[in-house]
């Protein structure tokens, strides 16, 4: 998808026009030099024909000597005839002697001294060379003579003969910059027709490029829009493809623990339901973030699959030994999960699932293992399943134990607030309890369970342990719970 469409047509149009405007101004430039040159040849040829008509209209009226001197009448006579003549586009006809001296013109009056000027030295520029006005005449006397001179005042168009057999030379100036507008008024309709036709066609083409553009995006779009169908559907069968190996191979762990019903699949829902109550107090958990802890909540005892059958199916008491491998589960779990990692890379799914199965036995007082954190320094994804899972599996029936109440279990969570659970997190189940306990009601027979375990009073700690593994030999998470209960001391319980 085009970002800035405007931006591209306005490049477009932009480009056009200064091309366009360029042929144009060129063009203009072109036909204007154009007709200049054609006026100033057209002009010189007029000239010609003025100094033709003008020569011959002199000698029939003026016994003009063929040689010697002209006389004082005769000058005035000629002064008056050429300020007689009026010609357009400040055009004038002088003559000048056999020297080159001038005799007669129209400003002679007014400026005498033009007298003392000799156009017949002014150089004269055509085609066949530039040379002085004198020497063009003398090859061909009875010719006319054209091309241009440069006078102090600019460019005059000049041609000249010799009138009859005198000594006279007639001139026909016309001053070339007098044909500027002339030339101007010709090129200018040709700029202004260019101006409207590159205006026409900017439009045009801006009108055209937008309807293109359009057809462009919207197929653009609807192509988009089908490849992210396909790769949306491509991703969810990857993704549904990992969450399926990912709730086997934890399945497969959890069927060494002799765990029965659907543990796994109630704590995805248990930890989705408190997590959305907790993100009222923790604005960092979003949809993305609950996703991720649904999949991964199921990986919080992998590790168990590096626990020995002997410990981790023992019925009796364990020993301390026993009770340390039992509790390298955790480690075992966040090793397999980090080299996974390692290998991917960065991923924020790994690296929640390593966080759950490392921490998810710590206590907020800091009394868990394995690494003694408290609080917050405690993952926050770690704390909400340390919750669920403790809730499913106190709530769990197994052929060893019966299922304790709703109400049972709600009573040992409170107890528990601030100590072993997170107090926001409590609250957040709290929120939702109802919830819970409907989730937890099917495969399940409530009984009026006490509100602490009942090994909390049991007197010696061979018993207590005993009482434990045999209420539930392979919860680990139920375990860790206890050891918040007053009456039981924390060193015997966290052995699990």
């Amino acid at each position: 998808m085009i970002r800035k469409p405007w931006l591209l047509i306005a490049s477009i149009l932009g480009g056009q026009f200064v091309c366009v405007m360029v042929g144009v101004l060129w063009y203009a430039a072109w036909q204007e030099t154009t007709w200049r040159n054609a006026l100033r040849q057209h002009f010189l040829e007029y000239n010609v024909l003025l100094t033709a008509q003008h020569a011959s209209k002199l000698s029939r009226e003026f016994d003009l000597p063929a040689d010697g001197p002209l006389s004082a009448s005769q000058r005035a006579a000629l002064q008056h005839y050429v300020e007689s003549i009026s010609l357009p586009k400040r055009s004038y006809i002088c003559l000048i002697d056999e020297t080159g001296q001038m005799v007669a013109h129209p400003r002679m009056r007014t400026a005498p001294q033009l007298a003392r000027t000799r156009p017949g030295r002014w150089i004269l520029r055509r085609a066949q060379g530039d040379e002085p006005l004198q020497d063009a005449l003398a090859p061909a006397p009875e010719q006319a003579v054209s091309g241009s001179v440069a006078m102090p005042d600019g460019l005059h168009l000049v041609a000249a003969r010799r009138v009859g057999r005198s000594r006279l030379v007639i001139l026909s100036h016309q001053r070339a910059e007098a044909l500027e507008p002339l030339a101007a008024s010709i090129a200018g309709p040709v700029r202004r027709v260019g101006f409207g036709i590159a205006a026409t066609l900017v439009i045009l083409t801006g009108l055209i490029t937008r309807i293109v553009m359009n057809r462009y995006e919207s197929r653009l779009a609807v192509m988009n829009e089908q490849l992210e169908r396909k790769v949306r559907e491509r991703s969810q069968a990857l993704l549904q493809t990992r969450d399926a190996v990912i709730f086997g191979l934890a399945k497969l762990a959890d069927s060494r623990d002799h765990e029965t019903g659907e543990h796994l699949e109630r704590l995805q829902n248990l930890v989705c339901m408190l997590a959305r109550q907790t993100r009222r107090s923790y604005p960092e958990i979003d949809e993305a973030w609950i996703e991720r802890l649904r999949v991964a909540s199921v990986l919080h005892d992998i590790g168990k699959v590096g626990v020995p059958d002997a410990v981790l199916l023992k019925r009796g008491p364990l020993s301390p030994d026993e009770r340390r491998i039992m509790q390298r589960h955790a480690k075992i779990g966040a090793d397999c999960l980090t080299a996974i990692g390692n290998r991917l890379g960065a991923n924020d799914f790994l690296a929640m699932a390593r966080d759950i199965s490392w921490y998810h036995h710590e206590r907020w007082d800091g009394d868990g293992y394995p690494h003694g954190l408290s609080g917050e320094s405690i993952p926050l994804a770690a704390r909400v399943v340390a919750l669920a899972d403790m809730y499913d599996a106190a709530r769990s029936r197994r052929v060893y134990k019966q299922a304790r109440s709703h109400a049972a279990v709600r009573q040992i969570i409170i107890e528990n607030r601030g100590k072993h659970f997170d107090p926001a997190i409590v609250d957040a189940f709290l929120g939702v309890e109802q919830s819970f306990q409907r989730l937890s009601h099917t495969d399940r027979h409530d009984g009026p369970g006490p509100t602490a375990w009942p090994i909390a009073n049991t007197k010696s700690t061979a018993a207590r342990e005993r009482a434990t593994r045999e209420t539930d030999p392979c919860d680990v998470g139920a375990l860790t719970v206890l050891s918040g209960v007053p009456g039981l001391p924390k060193e015997e319980a966290d052995g699990a």
